[in-house]
């Protein structure tokens, strides 16, 4: 008997060890065996800080745990990542064979990044650690080595975080706040699926904006799953996305690499109210206190196969609002009547054409003004057919009684009656007699006044015709303040430009008698007289626009400077600015530019001019643009008229600023004659020189070539009379004002200082002109001048040399 319980007692001696000691003996094999599985399923590489290893925390099954964990892709940033990943499995099947037996895999705080598009700067801020679009393993070698068979009975999410960013599309969505409960066992045929989760918080933008944010979703639901045939049959659930709950009956089929769907969707009656807590972030405090009443309806059929976006299965969804309402409060009127019935049909799963999207009724009523339209539209990808039109007429003044308008005026009436008829090819081939547009849009008596815009926007009439060709605008005369404008001409391709992606077309002619730009001006700014775009934002000329404007303008202030008969032809196509000799008189001279300013690449923003400007006031020039300051610092100091014919290349940084140092430019400046004064550099010379004369200096007629590269202006060398003294002057400067300038000219010999005043005296004329050189240097402000006087000195002692022979010989 003693023997008997001796060898039991090894025997669970034995056991013992055995189980304490089996997650140690086995460990490596462990930790290398999920390495290497979870590297294989996500194609991609695998790291985590530790591994734990017990099996008495869910004895006697074993339970593992990788910290830290990450699961990076070859050359991009962390795809996924997470604080831990706990495995509870059956010990033995961890230990041999190719059957892993899982009760339950948790993911403890996962963070799951994905990005699509062209990554830069400003994408890395809004996501953090995204990486680039997956692959698809479909595309990827098959593996021939024996399959790892995973048994799994539960899976739990904790405080997950899912984000997608297209970078393309400028599209950023995050579900965060995610708990998942998943159990069912997996290892069975058929098996009962129980799906518990919830997000706290799916965030949406698109374009910078916000549109969704603080909204939570959430689903309970059974499903019966064929593993075996991979069918899922719904049974009682509920799905519900912020306040709007839905219900979802039917099943899916994993049919290959296609899902085949019976599905149908029903969204109980919800109360207009309920659709406050949906709206975007940006417009939330606008709905605060507002009263709602109405009905909406949704409900949905889905059945058939999902092979690709071509080939999509039957569906149909309807969209409904019964006499819906809203009301600010603290207002008299309301937007009421509101009815909506809309559907989406796909009925042929082999082609995307058979959809059909119908507006069956839109009718509301805004404070008293009816609105009503309905449209039809079929064929959407072969050739869009449009049936519908919208009929309205608004009375502004009575909007302030149904909309807040604290700190806006606004009048005007405005009458629309527009319908359109026909396909797509039948604008696109011309054949306007095939498509039916008709109608017309008017406003009149229209008055706008707002803390934005305080002198106010008068419009006596606008009227626009519509036909299947073109939109006329038959007349248009507005004023803004001391501003008037009248505009005529006609838009073309508007059908596609609206329902198709297509390019808006249109020619147009605008007069005005005055504008006064001061009024469109922020009075605050200090530098209003700067008119090149150094204090504003980069502008991005609008895409899909071809618009051809013919201007003619009477006179226009800008400031203290006054621009006379302005004309010529501006052309908008392409993201570009085109100016076609805009000719204007101003600074009592006339300028003329063509070229383009060109955003065709918005990293790569420029214009490209050519200007040809004939005798204006130097003053009044530079007093009115600071790029002149720039390039010719020298003419703040001058008076006199010039003249300027030159090729300007200038980049745009994105703030809108000029990009100094890539700016490039030729051409030439010439004057009749400027004087120069109140200048450091004469200043300096004229002490350097001991002659108060040099102060001061006037020029004779000159012409100028120069060129700008690499951030210096270059002056190529000209000839000049100054105070009847020729000069030759060349040199550089800096945008920046670092000058390196050299006149080649003649002073006295009496000017040129102490260290020659003895050869002076020898010679007989010391007012005689000798040859300097001039070299000017420092900056505008600060400038150090210097007189290379080499050739002088040796002209004196050739001289000096001459009077001592000539007085040996007397």
């Amino acid at each position: 008997m003693k023997k008997v319980l001796g060898i039991i007692a090894i025997i669970i001696t034995i056991l013992i060890i055995a189980i304490v000691a089996t997650p140690f003996l086995f460990k490596n094999q462990i930790s290398s065996l999920a390495k290497k599985e979870i590297s294989k399923q996500m194609e991609a590489d695998v790291d985590y800080s530790s591994v734990n290893i017990s099996i008495f925390k869910h004895f006697p099954d074993l339970t593992l745990s990788l910290n830290d964990l990450s699961i990076v892709q070859e050359e991009t940033d962390t795809l996924i990542s997470m604080k831990q990943m706990l495995l509870n499995m059956e010990t033995w099947s961890a230990i041999t064979g190719n059957q892993l037996n899982i009760k339950t895999i948790v993911l403890n705080t996962p963070r799951i990044n994905y990005v699509t598009g062209i990554a830069d700067a400003s994408s890395a801020e809004m996501v953090e650690e995204m990486v680039e679009e997956m692959p698809d393993k479909s595309t990827q070698d098959t593996i021939t080595e024996e399959p790892f068979l995973v048994k799994l009975q539960n899976l739990s999410v904790i405080n997950g975080r899912i984000a997608y960013l297209d970078t393309t599309e400028q599209m950023h969505a995050v579900v965060d706040g995610i708990n998942l409960n998943l159990s069912g066992d997996f290892s069975e045929v058929k098996t009962l699926l129980d799906i518990d989760f919830n997000a706290d918080n799916i965030f949406y933008a698109q374009e910078g904006e916000t549109l969704i944010k603080g909204f939570p979703s959430s689903l309970k639901a059974q499903v019966d799953a064929d593993l075996q045939h991979m069918i899922f049959t719904l049974k009682d659930n509920n799905l519900k996305l912020g306040v709007l709950n839905l219900e979802l009956d039917g099943n899916v089929k994993e049919n290959g690499p296609n899902y085949t769907f019976d599905l149908h969707l029903n969204a109980p009656v919800t109360d207009m109210s309920d659709l406050l807590g949906m709206i975007p972030e940006s417009y939330a405090s606008m709905m605060e206190g507002m009263k709602t009443d109405g009905k909406i309806t949704i409900n949905g059929n889905i059945k058939g196969d999902y092979v690709d976006m071509d080939h999509l299965p039957e569906f149909d969804f309807k969209f409904s609002v019964v006499d819906g309402m809203f009301q600010y409060p603290d207002l008299p009127k309301s937007i009421n009547s509101i009815n909506i019935n809309a559907t989406i049909t796909h009925p042929d799963q082999t082609s995307t054409d058979a959809m059909v999207i119908r507006v069956d009724n839109f009718t509301c009523n805004i404070g008293g003004n009816p609105i009503e339209s309905k449209w039809n539209f079929t064929t959407p990808v072969s050739d869009l057919n449009i049936n519908g039109f919208f009929k309205g007429n608004v009375d502004l003044a009575t909007l302030k009684d149904v909309i807040p308008m604290e700190d806006y005026d606004i009048k005007g009436k405005i009458n629309a009656d527009i319908r359109l008829k026909g396909c797509m090819s039948a604008i696109e081939k011309e054949e306007y007699q095939k498509f039916d547009a008709s109608g017309y849009m008017s406003l009149n008596g229209f008055w706008f006044k707002s803390n934005d815009v305080p002198q106010g926007i008068s419009i006596n009439e606008s009227t626009l015709s519509f036909s299947p060709k073109e939109i006329d605008l038959k007349s248009f005369s507005a004023r803004m303040g001391e501003s008037d404008f009248t505009l005529d001409g006609k838009f073309s391709n508007y059908i596609n430009y609206v329902f198709s992606d297509g390019t808006l077309k249109g020619k147009f002619n605008h007069k005005s008698n005055y504008i006064n730009a001061n009024e469109f001006l922020d009075q605050e700014d200090d530098n209003i007289a700067e008119t090149d775009t150094s204090a504003s934002e980069l502008f991005l000329v609008p895409d899909k626009l071809d618009l051809v404007f013919t201007s003619n303008i009477r006179k226009m202030l800008f400031d203290n400077l006054k621009i006379y008969n302005t004309t010529g032809k501006i052309t908008v196509v392409n993201r570009k600015a085109i100016l076609d000799n805009l000719n204007m008189q101003m600074l009592d001279g006339s300028v003329t530019l063509t070229g383009v300013y060109n955003t065709e690449d918005t990293t790569k923003v420029f214009s490209d001019m050519q200007m040809v400007i004939d005798n204006i006031d130097v003053a009044q020039t530079t007093a009115s643009f600071s790029t002149i300051r720039k390039l010719a610092p020298i003419a703040t100091y001058a008076e006199g008229r010039i003249s300027l014919n030159l090729n300007y290349y200038s980049p745009f940084m994105e703030n809108g600023e000029i990009d100094i140092d890539k700016l490039a430019s030729q051409g030439y400046l010439s004057s009749p004659s400027l004087l120069v004064r109140n200048n450091a550099a004469l200043d300096e010379l004229a002490r350097v020189t001991q002659n108060p004369k040099y102060k001061d200096l006037k020029t004779g007629p000159f012409k100028a070539n120069y060129m700008i590269e690499n951030g210096k202006v270059v002056i190529k060398p000209f000839k000049v009379v100054v105070d009847d003294k020729p000069m030759e002057i060349w040199g550089d400067h800096a945008l920046k004002n670092d000058m390196n300038y050299h006149i080649k000219t003649t002073v006295a010999a009496n000017e040129l200082g102490k260290d020659v005043a003895n050869l002076v005296k020898m010679i007989s004329d010391p007012n005689k002109q000798l040859p300097v050189t001039v070299n000017i240097k420092g900056s505008i402000n600060k400038p150090s001048v210097s007189l290379d006087a080499k050739a002088a000195i040796k002209q004196l002692q050739k001289d000096a040399s001459k009077g001592i022979l000539n007085g040996l010989f007397k």
